[in-house]
């Protein structure tokens, strides 16, 4: 998560998926992903859930 946070504060895409962001009209997405394709592979390998259960949790649709 803090390396996602970093990418997020210097503006280059996250790996992990675990950061969001709040548009202009107050709803939450998910902050831009280095590779989309791979974001599960990643989450695995450091023990985390998928990506598309950490959304549902934090009750943000694709």
């Amino acid at each position: 998560m803090m390396e996602d946070r970093i990418c997020l504060f210097e503006g280059r895409p996250q790996r992990y998926g675990t950061q969001l962001e709040e548009d202009k009209d107050g709803k939450w997405h998910l902050y831009k992903l280095e590779n989309p394709e791979k974001v599960d592979e990643y989450r695995k390998s450091v023990g985390m859930g998928t990506l598309s259960d950490y959304l549902k949790m934090m009750g943000i649709k694709l």
